[in-house]
């Protein structure tokens, strides 16, 4: 996937430069902020070993 990304073949629709646009850029920074809230509350992150040998 990253070389795709590295070739130009694959691109981020939301992150259209030629439109310089303050509100859009702000709606871009509250879609990237929801992404990370919804992958943290999706996928939890792992248990440290300290904590699973208590378990």
């Amino acid at each position: 996937m990253l070389s795709l990304v590295a070739r130009g073949k694959v691109t981020n629709p939301m992150m259209y430069a030629r439109d310089p646009h303050p509100k859009r850029w702000a709606y871009v920074g509250a879609y990237g902020a929801n992404q990370v809230r919804k992958y943290f509350r999706v996928y939890p992150p792992p248990k440290r070993d300290a904590e699973r040998e208590k378990a």
